[in-house]
């Protein structure tokens, strides 16, 4: 299977995502023809003819996910000690995301308190938001600087 994918993976993908749009314009030219332009406000947004396109898109999307989830972990658990540096890096990220969420306070005043009223946000997922965006933040530096030393180090080489 990884062979017959490894050769013509990308063929296969176009081909599905060829047929998923087909499968798209067919149901929206029946479904609504050429008329959609023209049809009232209201009319517009009850039309079901794009749900297929939806439907298929967000099945091609969890596929692909759980494709990509499976073959990582296959790989993973077939080569272990190959992988230990990709855990070790995975198992960093995780500690830094904890970290940061710990440290993590809850802002309740001005506009952000108003934001939060507005799409229901609670102290937990605002923490957790919070310590999403401070692990992008040390992981980008941390590229940086790696980056940084790395090019220093060419250079003198």
């Amino acid at each position: 299977m990884y062979k017959i994918l490894t050769k013509n993976g990308q063929l296969f993908a176009f081909g599905l995502g060829a047929l998923v749009v087909a499968i798209t314009l067919i149901s929206i030219l029946t479904g609504i023809g050429d008329d959609f332009g023209s049809l009232a406000k209201e009319e517009q947004l009850q039309t079901t003819a794009f749900n297929a396109g939806i439907y298929l898109s967000i099945a091609l999307v969890i596929i692909c996910a759980l494709a990509m989830v499976g073959f990582g972990l296959f790989h993973v658990a077939s080569d272990l000690k190959g992988s230990m540096k990709g855990l070790a890096g995975l198992v960093a990220i995780g500690i830094a995301f904890m970290v940061a969420r710990a440290t993590a306070s809850v802002d309740r005043e001005g506009p952000i308190a108003e934001t939060m009223e507005k799409f229901f946000i609670t102290d937990g997922v605002s923490t957790t938001i919070s310590a999403c965006i401070t692990t992008v933040l040390i992981l980008l530096a941390l590229a940086v600087i790696v980056f940084i030393f790395s090019e220093v180090r060419n250079f003198f080489k």
